[in-house]
């Protein structure tokens, strides 16, 4: 399942940009929506999400994490941090869950060193839509993270 995904402004702002988050040692972790899908508040109000909290509180319309069936949230793995030339590369193994039993319809990824352990603490670095319900039963569920990285920034001269 490829990700089409939605940065949170305030991840940047409120904790890279006070350097509450270290790329290189911190970890992050993937959590799964069940929807139902398009229950995500629009754009313009999720980006001003900063925690999981906010997300899952979603504007007055919660989302429900998905529970039982073989989830639980989940270390990422294989993170990587780097620049090449002016090109910085925050990078993932891809997170599978398996199996899987479920109906998935948004996937986040969030910053579990920066917090004190509960959603409202935990820092929203991404939102990710998957295009719809998708409903693994007993089989494996993988978000495949993009080729050139979970995200990607060139620096300008």
């Amino acid at each position: 399942m490829s990700l089409n995904g939605w940065y949170q402004p305030k991840f940047i702002v409120n904790h890279v940009g006070l350097a509450k988050v270290n790329f290189s040692t911190d970890v992050f972790k993937w959590g799964l929506i069940s929807g139902p899908a398009g229950d995500l508040a629009a754009r313009s109000v999720t980006e001003g999400y900063e925690f999981v909290s906010d997300l899952l509180n979603n504007n007055g319309t919660a989302l429900s994490e998905v529970t039982g069936g073989g989830y639980a949230r989940q270390n990422a793995a294989s993170v990587t941090y780097g620049l090449s030339g002016l090109v910085i590369t925050f990078s993932m193994a891809n997170p599978d869950w398996n199996p899987l039993t479920a109906t998935v319809c948004y996937a986040w990824l969030h910053d579990e060193t920066a917090s004190s352990g509960t959603d409202a603490t935990r820092p929203l670095l991404g939102i990710f839509d998957l295009g719809g319900a998708q409903n693994p039963s007993s089989q494996p569920f993988t978000l495949d993270v993009n080729g050139s990285g979970i995200a990607t920034d060139t620096v300008t001269q």
